[in-house]
């Protein structure tokens, strides 16, 4: 659906809170929809008018996903066409809002070694997790009702912190959207 005036309003709360960049932009949207208008072009005009280190990338919503997992292979095209762009790397949704400047989040993480950085969801881990998620990773899903998820709409991961943390934690992960 379009979330061009959410992204709009995240572009403006970094800029308000003082992030430099850069800034990598998805716009993911259906096979079926060719552009969000006039949100759309409002939304590229303040990204190039920002001053942030912007990339956008036409992102159209792949079918053929098991397991509706396309957030990992976002993530998986960011690691491949952005390598040491940055020691953390971030993902928020375009509904995320911030009231400081997650550059500064960043430098902690770095400083204190910290592999995963996450807020806990209001749902259990069983709640909201797609089923076919859990057989990839031959998991019952009633042995995690009881944990609280991670927020998905907003995290940041220590690309450096722990060499086992990306093979252990991104990539399973990344694989099960394959």
């Amino acid at each position: 659906s379009n979330h061009m005036m959410e992204a709009m309003g995240m572009l403006q709360n970094l800029i308000r809170v003082g992030y430099k960049g850069p800034l990598i932009v998805y716009l993911m949207r259906k096979k079926s929809e060719p552009n969000f208008g006039d949100d759309e072009k409002k939304l590229r005009k303040e990204l190039k008018k920002s001053k942030l280190n912007v990339t956008v990338y036409e992102w159209p919503e792949k079918e053929h996903f098991k397991t509706y997992c396309w957030k990992p292979k976002i993530v998986e095209h960011f690691f491949e066409n952005h390598p040491g762009l940055s020691p953390v790397f971030g993902w928020f949704d375009s509904s995320a809002r911030f009231t400081e400047n997650p550059e500064e989040w960043a430098k902690l993480m770095v400083r204190d070694r910290i592999d995963f950085a996450g807020h806990t969801s209001i749902m259990g881990m069983g709640e909201n997790t797609h089923a076919d998620t859990w057989k990839y990773f031959d998991q019952d899903v009633e042995d995690f009702k009881e944990h609280w998820e991670i927020w998905a709409g907003g995290w940041l991961f220590n690309l450096y912190s722990n060499p086992k943390a990306r093979k252990e934690m991104m990539e399973p992960w990344i694989g099960c959207a394959k």
